[in-house]
């Protein structure tokens, strides 16, 4: 016996067992890892119940504040009014240096069928508003618009003077509050008292 083998022999029996079997040649000694793999991930879901074909409510003051966030998308937006010759104006009294947007309603329609669908907190009471194609007369008025959003270019509406543009699909809520068509800053009390209502009572929770 050699002195390394009487070096071992004198070592503990576990601790000889384990120096004999690492002293063993290794074959096969790369194992894989288990990878336990989850269920895949599904589509991202849209935040509060909002959707492509559902959009969220906006108030007009989030919209321009956030425009690029919302350009080329379809957005439902509540806000005033005014309509005249040359004039398709929303705007908000909440914010009148926003921008201005217009109101293109040649491919507008009713979608009073589709607001009947939709939760009372997003679409205006049928008994103080009604859904429709588009203003039929001019004047102010407190509107929930549905449509394209556009930003950016050279400017929209006539002589290319507005910042914005919605190409409505409907009104999904239409109040008019004035026969008159007056620029933001000229409205009478009364008149700025009605918008202001509908704007809060129509505004999503939430919304500035």
């Amino acid at each position: 016996m050699n002195r390394s083998s009487a070096r071992l022999a004198r070592l503990p029996v576990p601790l000889r067992s384990a120096l004999l079997w690492l002293a063993l040649p290794c074959f096969g000694c790369a194992i894989e890892p288990t990878v336990v793999h989850g269920p895949a991930p599904g589509p991202a879901r849209p935040s509060g119940g909002a959707s492509a074909a559902n959009p969220a409510l906006l108030t007009y003051c989030d919209l321009a504040s956030t425009a690029r966030k919302y350009a080329g998308r379809e957005v439902r937006v509540v806000g005033a009014y005014r309509r005249a010759a040359e004039r398709s104006e929303m705007y908000s009294l909440a914010c009148p240096a926003a921008g201005t947007t217009w109101i293109e309603w040649s491919g507008a329609t009713d979608c009073a069928a589709a607001a009947q669908s939709r939760s009372a907190r997003t679409v205006a009471p049928a008994t103080t508003t009604a859904s429709a194609a588009a203003p039929a007369t001019g004047g102010t008025f407190g509107l929930v618009v549905r449509g394209v959003f556009h930003r950016g270019g050279e400017g929209y509406g006539h002589l290319n003077a507005f910042d914005f543009q919605i190409d409505a699909r409907c009104a999904e809520a239409l109040e008019q509050v004035d026969g008159d068509a007056a620029a933001p800053d000229h409205l009478v009390p009364a008149v700025r008292e009605a918008i202001e209502r509908f704007e809060r009572s129509h505004a999503p929770a939430g919304g500035s």
